[in-house]
């Protein structure tokens, strides 16, 4: 008694039999294609147990996926969205006006307009 893979939508299941259209195991490269991830970010995620792989070949050290595998991945469980953090204020740095008693903070067209002021002064 065989159960039908869940439907993941027309695009979803387009881009599966692409990538399965070969043979019942495919290689990392189009399964990553597939996904839309990174090579590097499949394998992560492979060592991470987030998706089975199965090593073939000689040494056993050439990895690949199955349809299923690969399906499984797609209808499982999602993991939680991290919340965003809120925006802390940045602490003051040392040596800033707020740190020095009796220094202002003032804008640059006003520091160069005393600046210039001062040059006309003293020539």
């Amino acid at each position: 008694m065989t159960t039908e893979p869940a439907f993941l939508g027309a695009a979803t299941e387009a881009r599966l039999a692409v990538t399965f259209a070969d043979g019942p195991l495919a290689t990392a490269k189009a399964v990553a294609d597939c996904l839309h991830v990174d090579e590097k970010t499949l394998r992560a995620m492979t060592e991470r147990g987030q998706i089975a792989s199965v090593l073939v070949g000689a040494k056993g050290t050439t990895r690949r996926y199955t349809e299923t595998d690969v399906r499984a991945f797609l209808s499982g469980p999602r993991a939680p969205v991290q919340p965003k953090l809120e925006a802390q204020p940045c602490p003051p740095r040392a040596g800033s006006p707020r740190k020095r008693p009796g220094a202002q903070i003032i804008g640059f067209s006003a520091a160069r307009k005393a600046a210039r002021q001062h040059e006309r002064l003293s020539s």
